[in-house]
């Protein structure tokens, strides 16, 4: 991978302060603009998956509350909760262990 550890830690941290244990358009948003970020690189372990996750976060196009940006469908928030819990997991496996 081509990262340097300070931006894999950048990134974890931009998700995770996006979160807050609600999966809207805004934590849509940055999962793709990181993912983006990470195709670009094309790390040779999770590049595929990075470009799947991409495509499956690009195709959701539900309905949300224009002010909070809130989705209205379960099934798309789960969507989100589980590609941002994935892609969490691939970035944190990239920081060694001490």
């Amino acid at each position: 991978m081509n990262l340097k550890i300070t931006q894999i830690e950048s990134f974890i941290s931009q998700l995770e302060a996006t979160k807050n244990n609600l999966p809207n358009r805004y934590l849509q948003s940055k999962i793709l603009n990181i993912l983006e970020q990470l195709i670009v690189i094309k790390d040779t372990d999770n590049w595929h998956r990075f470009d799947q996750l991409k495509t499956m976060i690009k195709s959701l196009r539900e309905p949300y509350d224009g002010q909070s940006g809130e989705l209205r469908d379960e099934e798309v928030k789960r969507l989100i909760l589980s590609a941002y819990d994935e892609l969490i997991g691939i970035l944190k496996s990239y920081i060694p262990v001490e």
